[in-house]
């Protein structure tokens, strides 16, 4: 009998260690141990848990193992009343709580309490109903029996922590338990009648009168929260809860009910309420502090860009000018010092006794001068990227990259229409297979280097790729400083004009170095 007598303080306590319990793992074997038949749904109601209680009561081969179909199980009186407020609570994730007959295995009714509370993920959303069925049977039949107003019934009343009442069947109190006259320090007179109304909330008084009349009208169940003063003067929130009892003929002979105290918990669900919203507003500024630093990060990586734009450009012209000057002045002028000494040579015939360098010779390092000043200015700018266009100035290279790696077979292909190209894009793509093929030819080792220069619907992309020695990426090069300066010159030119490159290498597999750039 005692684990029959069960509070509702201690059964609301139970109902929340379960919700606190998401793996199942940790929960069965608790609700096991638990005297009431303990059992879980679904958010649409439907039971996919149930606890070994249930064998003793509702065994049914109808039934599947950790299934209950409790609903189909309500005493015909009780169906409608208890049907009706469990479609309320799914419809509005309020908890639920009836006292209703069952049908037992043994095919007789009995009553339980039945109390189930939603739980929710961290979004708010519904996942999961507890609930639990205690028998209340054999007290109920009990509280029934006893007379009104005996001693025995009296102190029925008093075994329970709540505060517990008893009313005539039009709702006045004829009777309260000493926990009521310990909490509020109203005496019996001051409670009986309507006077325990007193102890309410000035905001809650309209409401319960209310609640409680229709409640006594309808002779339903009735329950709400609210708030009752202390003789101390201060308020705590409590759940009432009245439900009427009916003689041998079903007439209501009186109402008996409880008052939970549930201010602990109402407090522990505003604070996890308030820590929960302080938790999103903190989210919210940091998701405002990344977005403002990723802005300002963007437009410092803009400002930086931009900066290396220029300087790019600013190093483009002053090669171009460097080249010019080369090309047109100081090879000029020894072009002209060779054409002089070639006179002077035919003019001469053979070198003067004393002299011990022939004017041939002479002659020969003027023209090696030439042709190594030539190629410089090349370097520095090919004049052919600007008079004539890309694919000729890559011809132009990759002729004297066959002269000077005469060992290495270079094959090259160029399908672009450069129309579509804009100058800035032209002098990138140069760039790239310039520094591309230097670095093969210096470093590779390779028999066979290709070049490809091809367009796509919205891109122009360049590709160089050797079967040299390769490399790792990620491992530093050794005495190949200027290589690595090359690699990250690339990617910067590249990145400038909104592309991207790609470099693939591995130890003696060879590099592949890829370039796409938007066109327009």
């Amino acid at each position: 009998m005692d684990d029959k007598r069960k509070t509702k303080k201690q059964l609301l306590d139970e109902l929340r260690e379960l919700r606190q319990c998401s793996n199942p793992s940790l929960y069965h074997p608790l609700a096991d141990a638990i005297a009431q038949l303990v059992w879980t749904a679904g958010p649409d109601g439907a039971v996919d848990y149930v606890n070994l209680r249930r064998n003793q009561f509702f065994r049914s081969t109808k039934e599947p193992e950790g299934t209950w179909q409790w609903t189909s199980r309500l005493h015909p009186d009780d169906a409608e009343s208890s049907l009706k407020a469990w479609s309320v609570s799914l419809q509005t994730g309020r908890s639920y709580r009836a006292v209703h007959r069952l049908h037992c295995a043994d095919g007789s009714y009995r009553w339980f309490l039945t109390l189930a509370a939603p739980a929710h993920d961290e979004q708010g959303r519904m996942i999961k109903w507890y609930g639990t069925a205690t028998d209340v049977d054999d007290l109920k039949k009990e509280a029934d029996e006893l007379p009104r107003g005996t001693a025995r019934y009296a102190g029925t009343l008093q075994i329970f922590p709540s505060l517990t009442f008893e009313s005539d069947p039009q709702g006045n109190i004829i009777l309260a338990s000493e926990q009521w006259s310990r909490y509020t320090g109203m005496t019996a007179e001051q409670t009986a009648g309507t006077g325990w109304t007193r102890a309410l909330h000035p905001d809650d008084r309209d409401t319960l009168r209310a609640g409680w009349s229709e409640a006594v009208r309808k002779a339903t169940i009735y329950t709400g929260n609210h708030r009752l003063r202390a003789k101390d003067g201060s308020y705590r929130w409590f759940v009432v809860c009245s439900q009427p009892v009916r003689d041998a003929q079903g007439t209501i002979v009186r109402w008996i009910g409880a008052l939970t105290d549930i201010d602990d918990q109402l407090k522990t669900e505003k604070a996890l309420r308030e820590s929960r919203e302080e938790l999103l507003r903190i989210k919210e500024a940091l998701q405002r502090t990344i977005h403002d630093r990723t802005d300002e990060l963007k437009q410092h990586n803009s400002e930086l860009s931009n900066l290396t734009k220029k300087t790019i450009e600013a190093l483009e012209n002053e090669r171009k000018s460097l080249s010019k000057e080369l090309h047109d002045s100081i090879a000029g002028t020894l072009a002209a010092v060779k054409h002089r000494l070639e006179g002077r040579i035919e003019k001469m015939g053979r070198p003067p006794s004393g002299i011990d360098i022939s004017l041939e010779r002479l002659n020969e390092y003027l023209l090696g001068a030439i042709r190594e000043i030539r190629r410089i200015s090349k370097q520095l700018r090919p004049y052919l990227l600007d008079d004539v266009g890309l694919v000729a100035a890559l011809n132009e290279f990759i002729k004297e990259f066959k002269e000077l790696h005469s060992k290495m077979n270079v094959v090259h292909e160029c399908s672009v229409s450069e129309e579509a190209i804009t100058d800035e894009v032209k002098t990138v793509l140069y760039r790239v297979a310039q520094e591309a093929l230097n670095n093969a030819g210096k470093h590779s080792g390779a028999r066979t280097v290709a070049i490809r220069l091809y367009q796509q619907p919205e891109t122009v992309c360049l590709q160089v790729k050797d079967d040299g020695c390769g490399f790792s990426p990620d491992i530093t090069i050794p005495n190949a400083k200027s290589m690595r300066y090359g690699i990250r010159g690339m990617k910067e030119r590249v990145e400038i004009c909104h592309g991207w490159i790609n470099i693939e290498s591995e130890p003696g597999r060879g590099t592949v170095v890829t370039a796409s750039i938007p066109l327009g």
